[in-house]
C-alpha cells in the first residue's frame, strides 16, 4: 500500500497547533451537519406535507443540492492544494453560505396556495446555495487533517466523521424540539431557518480566527496548469477509477436513503413510539418522533466511525468497507418491508452505523492508494464523484410516486449492495 510521501518543502511545523486544529475543525463539521440535519430529517419532511410536494419534486430538491455539492467540491479541491494558507478563510465562507441558503429556504411561504412559480424557483435556489457552502468545507478541512497527521490519517477521518454524525444527532432534536416547543419555544418551520443565518456567521468566523495561522504553508500546486497537470495524472489511475464506481454507488444508495427515509416515517407512516415504565407513559407527537428515530440513527455512527477508522488502519480498508456495504444495503432494503415498529427501528439504528462510517473510510483508501501531494484534490474527486450518483433522488422520487415511496428503499439497497460487489473487486496498485 503506498503512502503519500511528499510533505511540504517549506519550514512548516506539522505539529504545531495540530490538536487545536483538529478540535475546531472536528467541531465545525458537528455545526455544519447540525444544520444539514436539521433541515433533511425535521424540517423539509414538514415543508413536504405542508405545500403538498410530490415524491418526484422532494427528489428534485435533494438532486439539486447533491449535484451542486458534488460539483463545486471538485473545485474547492483546487482550492485545497493551491490557497493552503488561506484554509481558515474559505472555511468561513463555507459556514456562512450555508446560513445564508437555510435564511433563503427559509422565506418559502407555508401554504400551497402562496406558491408560485417564482417561490418555487427561491426555494430551488436556496437548496442549490444549501448544497454549495458546505462542499468547500471537506476538501480544506480534511486536507488540513491529513497535512497535520500524517500517519494517522484513517483515524482522523474518522473522527472528522464523527463530528459530523454528532450534529447528524443534534441537529434533528434541536429543530424538532423547536417546532413542537419541546425545548424552551415553539417556532415555524420559515423562522428556525431565517435564525439560522445568526449563529452561521458567528461560528464560521471563529473557525477563521483559528485555523488561519495553522495551515501557513505553501500550496500543493503552484499554478492551474500544473493542476490540471496533476489531476489528469490522477484520473489515469484505472483502480481509483473503480473505487470511484464505488463511491458512486454508495451514494446513490445513501443519497436516496436520507432523502425519503424521514418522509416516509412522517407523511406515510406517520410514525410515534411509546416508551412506557412503572412512573410515567410517554408517546411522542410524528413531529417529534421522527427526529429523535433520525438523531438515534446518527448517533449509532458516532462511535462507529472511529472504531471502523482505526480498524482500516490496523487491518485494511477492504476488510470494512466490503461488509459494511453489503449490511448498509440488506438494512436498507428491509425497511421498505418490515412491519413492527421493532424491526424498523432496528433497520434504521443499523443504517446509522454505518452510513457515514463507509464514506470516510473511502476517502482515507483513496488517499493512501495514490501516490500524489495534492491530497485536497483527491479527497475531493471522492465527493465529487458523488455527482453522478447525485440524480438518484429524482429517479427514486419517480419510482415512489409510481410504486411507493417505500420502494425508493429496495431502489436505495439494491445499489449499496452492488457498490459492495465493486469494491470488493477494487485492486490497488
Amino acid at each position: 500500500m503506498s503512502q503519500d510521501k511528499t510533505e511540504p518543502s517549506d519550514n512548516f511545523d506539522v505539529n504545531h497547533g495540530r490538536f487545536r486544529l483538529a478540535t475546531t475543525i472536528i467541531s465545525g463539521h458537528t455545526f455544519k451537519h447540525l444544520y444539514l440535519s436539521g433541515l433533511r430529517s425535521a424540517i423539509l419532511p414538514v415543508i413536504a406535507t405542508s405545500l403538498g410536494l410530490s415524491n418526484t419534486t422532494i427528489g428534485a430538491l435533494n438532486t439539486v443540492n447533491q449535484a451542486t455539492n458534488g460539483v463545486t467540491t471538485v473545485g474547492a479541491g483546487y482550492l485545497g492544494d493551491r490557497y493552503t494558507n488561506r484554509s481558515g478563510l474559505i472555511l468561513f465562507l463555507s459556514i456562512a453560505i450555508m446560513g445564508i441558503a437555510l435564511f433563503i429556504v427559509g422565506t418559502t411561504p407555508n401554504k400551497p396556495e402562496n406558491m408560485n412559480s417564482l417561490r418555487y424557483l427561491i426555494l430551488f435556489f436556496g437548496m442549490f446555495l444549501s448544497g454549495l457552502g458546505p462542499s468547500l468545507f471537506h476538501p480544506l478541512a480534511l486536507g488540513a487533517l491529513t497535512l497535520k497527521f500524517p500517519k494517522q490519517r484513517g483515524f482522523l477521518v474518522s473522527l472528522h466523521g464523527s463530528g459530523g454524525s454528532t450534529g447528524e444527532v443534534l441537529g434533528p432534536i434541536i429543530a424538532g424540539g423547536l417546532l413542537t416547543g419541546a425545548i424552551f419555544i415553539t417556532l415555524s418551520w420559515n423562522d428556525i431557518l431565517k435564525w439560522s443565518i445568526v449563529p452561521a456567521v458567528v461560528v464560521g468566523f471563529i473557525i477563521w480566527l483559528v485555523v488561519r495561522d495553522l495551515t501557513n504553508t505553501k500550496g500543493n500546486v503552484e499554478s492551474f496548469s500544473e493542476y490540471i497537470t496533476n489531476l489528469s495524472s490522477i484520473l489515469k489511475n484505472k483502480p481509483l477509477i473503480i473505487l470511484g464506481l464505488a463511491t458512486v454507488l454508495r451514494a446513490m444508495g445513501q443519497t436516496s436513503l436520507i432523502a425519503f427515509l424521514p418522509i416516509y416515517l412522517l407523511r406515510d407512516l406517520e410514525f410515534s413510539f411509546s416508551l412506557q415504565t412503572s412512573f410515567f407513559s410517554w408517546s411522542p407527537a410524528p413531529l417529534l418522533a421522527v427526529p429523535l428515530l433520525m438523531a438515534s440513527s446518527q448517533a449509532m455512527g458516532i462511535a462507529s466511525q472511529p472504531i471502523m477508522g482505526f480498524m482500516s488502519d490496523k487491518l485494511s480498508h477492504k476488510f470494512v468497507l466490503v461488509p459494511g456495504m453489503l449490511i448498509l444495503g440488506i438494512a436498507s432494503l428491509g425497511i421498505a418491508f418490515v412491519e413492527s415498529n421493532a424491526w424498523l427501528i432496528s433497520l434504521i439504528l443499523i443504517v446509522g452505523i454505518f452510513a457515514y462510517s463507509l464514506h470516510a473510510i473511502f476517502i482515507a483508501y483513496a488517499i493512501n492508494n495514490t501516490e500524489t501531494k495534492m491530497r485536497s484534490t483527491i479527497i475531493a474527486l471522492v465527493y465529487g464523484v458523488s455527482f453522478m450518483g447525485a440524480f438518484a433522488p429524482i429517479l427514486a422520487g419517480a419510482i415512489g410516486d409510481f410504486w411507493g415511496t417505500q420502494h425508493t428503499f429496495i431502489f436505495a439497497g439494491s445499489v449499496t449492495i452492488l457498490g459492495g460487489i465493486v469494491t470488493f473487486f477494487y485492486k490497488p496498485k
